[in-house]
């Protein structure tokens, strides 16, 4: 079976082909759809912001765009976030802290990692700052849910 290679083969040329695919597929699909809003609802063709409204999947996305070489995606996904998603305006309401931080922060900070794009470091320090009250419990644990 080509598909129970060595983790340290290079991937089959046809898989990766066919993910690649799969990925510019649903790419195409969340920025006819939902752009800009944290989810998309595939069977509905609608999206919603079950996330305050942060382009949640946009920001959980930007690593997987730069890591499968879609550089051209990466890029309108890195400039819609830098130009159009405030941390700081105080709309997004209650948001959870663990998803917020694991997949809008990773993300910022993975996407910066790979990318070198100081914007994404900006805004992951200005999305870093809005979480901070969380963590300001009597015993430092954060609080489920955040407002910023």
């Amino acid at each position: 079976n080509p598909f129970l290679r060595s983790p340290y083969a290079s991937p089959v040329p046809s898989r990766l082909t066919s993910i690649k695919s799969g990925m510019s597929h649903v790419w195409s699909g969340h920025k006819s759809t939902s752009w800009g809003m944290d989810e998309t609802r595939p069977t509905s063709g609608t999206g919603n912001n079950r996330w305050g409204g942060i382009a949640m999947t946009i920001l959980d996305t930007l690593d997987t765009l730069w890591i499968m070489g879609f550089r051209e995606e990466f890029e309108e996904a890195a400039s819609y976030v830098v130009s159009s998603v405030d941390f700081s305006d105080g709309s997004h309401g209650a948001v959870s802290t663990f998803e917020t931080t694991i997949r809008a922060l990773g993300g910022l900070v993975s996407a910066y990692e790979l990318s070198g794009d100081s914007r994404l470091l900006t805004k992951a320090a200005e999305l870093g700052d809005a979480l901070l009250p969380a963590f300001g419990t009597k015993t430092k644990c954060a609080t489920p849910r955040t407002t910023f």
